[in-house]
């Protein structure tokens, strides 16, 4: 499943949260959650797209559609049934 991959790559990448992001809820959002600041955020959304072969738009980003694990599943999921 998409979660427990972009989890786990989270916690690769992210070693001095890994706690926090290993007892992160799925819908929890990860800024409101002070898990990632904005430039966090960014390295986040380029593993993303690295990892699972997407494009995440800025609209994508402010419309909140990938601030969670949940949320980045779906998000995903669709765009890689889009190709």
């Amino acid at each position: 499943m998409v979660k427990e991959k972009v989890r786990e790559i989270l916690v690769k990448n992210f070693k001095s949260k890994a706690r926090l992001i290993q007892k992160l809820a799925d819908g929890e959002d990860f800024v409101k959650k002070n898990i990632f600041d904005s430039f966090e955020l960014i390295k986040v959304i380029t593993l993303i797209e690295s990892e699972f072969k997407i494009t995440i738009d800025v609209a994508d980003l402010a419309n909140e559609r990938i601030n969670s694990l949940e949320k980045l599943d779906y998000f995903v999921t669709r765009r890689q049934g889009e190709k």
